[in-house]
């Protein structure tokens, strides 16, 4: 049984992400579903809907498309409560606030973002710049990102944020100044380690350096399994630091606090928020 109903909208993504598989599986040109059609599905769905897939809110050059749907959402009725992924491009960009807007008047309550990196180096290694809503990597901060946080904030929307453990630029310092973030933030962190999947850029960079650890299965790529040699930490040392993060994001205090956020913001930001720490709790958090 599902908390909600999944709604497509479109599919493929234009942002280079070197560790990203999606671009592989679903083609870098965007394609967008009629907006009757949305509608016509959405009409039949009466409780919380997740939007399933990478851009819920769109991208800058789908501005026009998402600002019409989601103000025709808005047409048919307050009630409606709706999640899905976005990107700080949109906060960045002045017609993807207004596009945000729109959502945010059509009951888009709760945003997964994908953070990936607080370091200017790994981020822009990564290829991630554009996405975070920057242009070149000397604007970049976590200052700055905490700005376009706001954004969604102000507009009555909740933020879950993904980052990556493992980039070859990381440092120990990285990770605290994660912590750092996400307490002065209150933004719910989610922790995955860096995978670089077959067929990936970043997995043929690593393949030609021979970075690979031997007996890796496909398994263990968007496991916790370390799947590649790191230039500075061990392996121990790496898992230690990721487990460390875990403990730290959710010590009782932490998850007090961005509950008291999320009930601030919306009772429906509130109720997933509530769900969504549970289910990390139970499934992603390492076992001792």
């Amino acid at each position: 049984r599902y908390k909600m109903e999944g709604v497509f909208v479109s599919r493929g993504c234009p942002y280079n992400c070197k560790f990203c598989s999606v671009k592989n599986l679903q083609g870098a040109r965007g394609r967008l579903r009629p907006i009757e059609e949305v509608l016509e599905e959405i009409a039949g769905i009466k409780g919380p809907i997740f939007f399933a897939e990478e851009n819920a809110t769109g991208i800058p050059s789908t501005a026009d498309y998402y600002l019409e749907l989601f103000q025709r959402m808005a047409g048919t009725g307050p009630g409606r409560s709706w999640s899905g992924a976005s990107t700080l491009a949109m906060a960045a960009h002045k017609r993807g606030r207004k596009v945000l807007e729109a959502a945010a008047e059509s009951g888009f309550c709760f945003a997964f973002i994908g953070f990936e990196t607080l370091s200017q180096a790994s981020a822009r290694s990564a290829g991630v710049l554009k996405k975070l809503g920057h242009s070149r990597a000397e604007t970049f901060g976590w200052k700055q990102l905490g700005e376009l946080v706001k954004v969604y904030y102000e507009l009555g929307v909740y933020v879950m944020c993904y980052f990556i453990v493992g980039f070859d630029e990381d440092t120990e310092e990285t990770y605290k100044r994660i912590m750092d973030f996400c307490d002065s933030t209150l933004v719910m962190p989610m922790f995955t380690m860096l995978a670089p999947m077959p067929g990936t850029q970043l997995y043929q960079e690593y393949s030609r350096q021979g970075r690979f650890r031997k007996k890796i299965e496909w398994d263990d790529f968007g496991s916790d399994a370390l799947t590649f040699h790191h230039p500075h930490f061990s392996a121990p040392k790496i898992h230690r630091l990721y487990q460390e993060l875990w403990a730290q994001a959710y010590a009782p205090d932490r998850m007090v606090a961005r509950l008291d956020l999320a009930r601030q913001i919306s009772p429906p930001a509130f109720g997933i928020a509530y769900e969504t720490q549970l289910n990390i709790m139970r499934a992603f958090m390492p076992k001792p």
